[in-house]
C-alpha cells in the first residue's frame, strides 16, 4: 500500500479563503476518487512560524492511483487554488510505500 501526502505552507491572509476551498471543495473530491476520506491535520511545530501548515493524506492501494491523483487530482487544484492565491500557498506532494515491519 501507498500514501500519497501532500502538505500545504499558507499565508495568514489567504488562510480563510484557502481552508474554505480545501474543506468544501478538495478534500470532498478527493474522497469521491479514492473511495475512503482523507486524512486532514494540522501540522505543529516547536518554533514560530509566519505561515499555516497543513497535509493531507489518501491511501493509494496501486503506483497508476498516484499518477491519477497527480494529473487530476492535483492538477484541477493547481487549475483553480493558482488564480486564487499565488504564492501566498505552496506545496509539495510526497508518496510513501507503507513498510510492513511484523
Amino acid at each position: 500500500m501507498y500514501i500519497i501526502s501532500t502538505t500545504f505552507a499558507v499565508d495568514p491572509p489567504v488562510h480563510g479563503l484557502w481552508y474554505k476551498f480545501i474543506t468544501e471543495k478538495f478534500l470532498p473530491r478527493l474522497e469521491e476518487e479514492s473511495g475512503e476520506p482523507p486524512v486532514f491535520t494540522r501540522v505543529l511545530s516547536q518554533t514560530t512560524e509566519d505561515h499555516y501548515t497543513y497535509s493531507v493524506q489518501c491511501r493509494s492501494v496501486d503506483i497508476p492511483f498516484y499518477h491519477r491523483f497527480m494529473s487530476r487530482i492535483m492538477a484541477d487544484y493547481m487549475e483553480i487554488a493558482e488564480p486564487m492565491f499565488g504564492d501566498k500557498v505552496v506545496y509539495f506532494t510526497t508518496l510513501l510505500k507503507r513498510i510492513d515491519y511484523r
